[in-house]
């Protein structure tokens, strides 16, 4: 089976005032990372939902000193031949502070992670347009050092529609490479402007221009429009996610994951309907958003079973082997 989002960055790789107080480069260190994690944890006892949980799942995960020892963390909890897509994060334009590790370490050493798990890391690289040699940088990962697709997170500041990104994606369609893009209302923000500005940049109709002009771009729209547009959708009101299924209609080659969304038990009768659907059916992508996904489940192992119950073996096995392999290019 395949785990189409997942993440394995260290919080060397979150800019220094991404949390208020100094509490990113504090929390780095893996003593003061566990005692943090225990005090937040005891804010709320009776509650393993609250925000503060949320905080002490993410840290504790992400105060790792390296990529393996998260990546390791997550392959224990899948079948031994699981693969995973792996998308690196570049807050280093987000405008709020410098990161200890530059984002080409980060790259780096996800490049070291595919090489010592060939088989089941598949890496992608990050395409943020304000990086100086983007598009060289893109094609040369591509090319030359075993990444298999591009991430685009909109909501640190750029648009999807912005000159740069649009030669990434003409390169992308040509050597059929898949694009995974943020599209979701939660998640990291820009701090150079207002987060109604970001979200903005974030909404999936931002893409109809990009797909006109590249219909044959295979595009995955993370998370489905995430918990609130997914809800929406549920209440039958107009969402983002009623505008990304508009947009796999007109496009062959549009996919959403259900990275983070899934992870609501309110979702899966509506998750169901969706692997269905005679349009949809095909397009539809299994993923976790691991480590983010930890605050709101016990573990992967729970995620994935809890769905597997609602859906069914032959559905879950479309959206978690044969949809992934057809959007990687992958024999199926």
């Amino acid at each position: 089976m395949y785990n189409i989002h997942t993440h394995t960055f260290t919080l060397d790789a979150v800019p220094d005032r991404f949390l208020p107080f100094g509490l990113v480069r504090l929390l780095a260190k893996p003593r003061l990372s566990r005692r943090m994690v225990r005090w937040l944890r005891c804010l709320i006892p009776w509650s393993d939902m609250d925000v503060f949980d949320r905080y002490a799942a993410f840290l504790s995960t992400g105060s790792a000193t390296r990529q393996s020892d998260i990546f390791l963390k997550l392959r224990e909890q899948y079948p031994p031949d699981t693969k995973f897509v792996v998308l690196p994060m570049d807050m280093e334009y987000m405008g709020a502070g410098k990161v200890r590790q530059p984002y080409w370490n980060q790259v780096a050493e996800l490049e070291q992670l595919h090489g010592n798990f060939p088989n089941q890391v598949i890496p992608f690289v990050a395409a943020d347009p304000r990086r100086p040699d983007i598009v060289q940088h893109v094609k040369r990962c591509i090319e030359a050092h075993g990444f298999r697709g591009v991430k685009i997170y909109p909501p640190l500041g750029y648009a999807p529609y912005c000159r740069v990104l649009l030669q990434v994606f003409d390169f992308c369609q040509a050597a059929g490479v898949p694009v995974i893009a943020h599209c979701s209302r939660g998640g990291v923000y820009s701090r150079t402007m207002s987060r109604d500005e970001c979200l903005q940049r974030t909404m999936p109709t931002n893409w109809a221009g990009v797909l006109r002009s590249f219909p044959q771009l295979k595009l995955c729209l993370a998370h489905f429009g995430g918990d609130a547009e997914f809800r929406k959708y549920t209440e039958a009101r107009d969402s983002w996610t009623l505008d990304i299924l508009e947009l796999m209609q007109q496009y062959e080659n549009v996919y959403a994951d259900v990275s983070y969304v899934a992870a609501n038990e309110w979702s899966h009768d509506t998750i169901k309907d969706l692997c269905s659907d005679p349009v949809t059916r095909d397009r539809v992508l299994f993923g976790t958003d691991y480590y983010m996904v930890q605050a709101a489940q016990k573990s992967e192992a729970d995620y994935r079973f809890r769905l597997l119950q609602v859906l069914g073996p032959e559905a879950f096995a479309r959206i978690a082997d044969i949809n992934p392999k057809r959007y990687l290019g992958e024999p199926d």
